[in-house]
């Protein structure tokens, strides 16, 4: 395994750069096989500007993109439940949203038989319980697991430790809240009186011995007499989901008739319509940090299984609403943000290495065809660059 070290960068608890980014980076290194080990501690106000790297192209936590996944699993982003509450039937399908969200592997956290509480796998329970349980952004949209990692097991530029400091202090104290209410401080993780090392108590695991064992025994290995979940197949046999939402579902960059020859497709999945009241439909180019309006979409009814196609002014097609932005052909992605903001769906293509990429970017379509999930709506990956394929356009159809 590879040898790194996570860096505790706190001073006292008045001058903290957030409880919650601590544990964020050390679960990343811990699954990468990394050790953990306190460093001098930054004094209070030392901290700096907060222009430290933080995952995607965003300041901070971003608002999660897997809402979609999760209803697959019958769950709702914003009301999830403890982990060991979620059905055995559907937690396979949680599960594809840590890999999707890690970057990881089942491997990552599991032993041969998949029944060894191993350090990884601790940890990763705990990230749901302490995080993802009970903090959301400032304007109230749900964390999960990809608002920080983003695909990638570590996301932080650590090299300057003050300007990290500021940045955590400013991202994941002043930038979170809890929602239990109490106030977001680096004691609500690390108590008090402060304890920089606050995971190693969800590190141990019990072995068959009776003893604990450590990151480095736990007997993660590779799984060759043993099949893992098949991750690659949508689970058929689930109930319906308790919510479900709409998704991003088609887009076309270039046509027939020309480079803004283009559409945005959106689908509803669900047994029940969904008004699109207060949300909206956005573009960022394939590295953006910023987001373009392309259509509000208020008035705007799906129906069970119907299509809602929004296209470029210079669309040779039908559309019920039009924009005026041109999509990039070689990399970009969309958009669709509910009315609290949070991001509901997304279709990256190309180049795109944007907080809409799930998973791993869709091919670029080239002029005259789309990108669009198959079966339309499917996120049975929980990877654009699977669940959509190039094809003929298809739009509302």
């Amino acid at each position: 395994m590879p040898h790194c070290v996570a860096f505790c960068l706190c001073g006292s608890p008045g001058g903290c750069y957030g409880a919650g980014m601590t544990r964020l980076v050390v679960v990343g290194l811990l699954l990468a096989g990394c050790s953990v080990q306190p460093m001098a501690k930054v004094a209070p106000g030392d901290g700096g500007a907060s222009t430290a790297q933080g995952p995607g192209e965003e300041s901070g936590p971003v608002a999660t993109s897997m809402k979609a996944q999760l209803v697959v699993a019958g769950l709702d982003v914003d009301h999830l439940p403890d982990l060991d509450k979620v059905p055995d039937d559907k937690i396979v399908e949680v599960m594809k949203t840590f890999t999707a969200s890690l970057g990881a592997t089942c491997d990552d956290c599991h032993t041969a038989d998949r029944m060894e509480d191993t350090p990884r796998k601790l940890v990763a329970g705990k990230m749901w319980s302490e995080f993802v349980l009970k903090m959301k952004r400032k304007d109230g949209s749900a964390l999960f697991c990809d608002s920080c990692h983003q695909g990638k097991l570590a996301f932080l530029d650590r090299s300057d430790e003050k300007t990290l400091a500021g940045w955590m202090d400013t991202n994941f104290v002043d930038g979170l809240s809890r929602t239990d209410g109490t106030a977001q401080t680096c004691t609500s993780c690390h108590g008090k009186p402060f304890d920089p090392s606050f995971l190693d108590g969800w590190e141990g695991a019990v072995s068959a011995d009776g003893g604990t064992t450590s990151d480095a025994d736990a007997g993660v290995v590779a799984t060759t007499d043993l099949a893992a979940p098949d991750l690659a197949t949508p689970a058929t046999d689930l109930a319906a989901p308790v919510v479900c939402v709409p998704s991003v579902n088609e887009v076309q960059v270039a046509g027939t008739g020309g480079a803004s020859d283009e559409f945005v497709e959106l689908y509803n999945p669900c047994a029940q319509a969904v008004s699109l009241s207060g949300y909206t439909l956005v573009y960022r180019s394939a590295a953006g940090a910023n987001e373009t309006l392309l259509a509000k979409l208020d008035g705007q009814t799906l129906a069970p299984g119907a299509h809602l196609v929004v296209g470029n002014t210079s669309f040779t097609g039908t559309a019920a609403l039009s924009y005026a932005s041109s999509l990039a052909n070689a990399g970009g992605g969309v958009g669709l943000r509910g009315s609290d903001g949070a991001l509901v769906d997304s279709v990256a293509w190309g180049t795109a290495q944007n907080v809409f990429v799930q998973g791993h970017a869709a091919a670029a379509p080239p002029a005259g065809k789309s990108v669009a999930r198959v079966p339309a709506g499917s996120h049975a990956h929980a990877d654009q660059s699977l669940d959509l394929v190039v094809g003929a356009a298809t739009p509302g159809a």
